[in-house]
């Protein structure tokens, strides 16, 4: 099996930022993308620096999820060698704490007008008041 065809045939160098579950959907995505932040945030908690080690990746994938989720497709297509042109969106509101983490540091546009627009975050399956936790 060739795992870039299993993969939606994706070209990484293209797009940085872009995760494993992306081109399967938006909510995968941002799990991917709260696990991710919540490990770097418990980690943070004990003395170890994740993110600052994982900065530009996590700050990257954050920025590239927002930024379709926040597109307009109605009037731009998704090119061709994205997810074969075809995106599932839908974006659970997890990006507090990455939001949180990287605010001072990093120009997250992106990121910041999801959140703002997705807040309050309440509970979902894996993330539960990150507004009234990390904001």
């Amino acid at each position: 099996m060739d795992i870039y065809k299993y993969w939606a045939m994706r070209d990484f160098t293209a797009y940085p930022g872009i995760s494993q579950e992306f081109c399967r959907d938006l909510k995968h995505t941002s799990w991917g993308i709260s696990a991710a932040t919540q490990l770097a945030e418990t980690a943070r908690i004990q003395g170890v620096p994740l993110f600052t080690e994982q900065a530009a990746r996590l700050t990257a994938s954050m920025e590239f999820a927002a930024k379709w989720q926040l597109a307009d497709l109605a009037h731009k297509p998704i090119p061709a060698n994205l997810c074969k042109g075809d995106l599932n969106l839908y974006m659970r509101p997890v990006l507090e704490v990455g939001y949180a983490a990287y605010r001072k540091k990093y120009p997250l546009p992106y990121t910041k007008k999801l959140m703002l627009r997705q807040r309050p975050a309440g509970v979902s399956l894996f993330q539960s008041w990150e507004t009234l936790t990390n904001s």
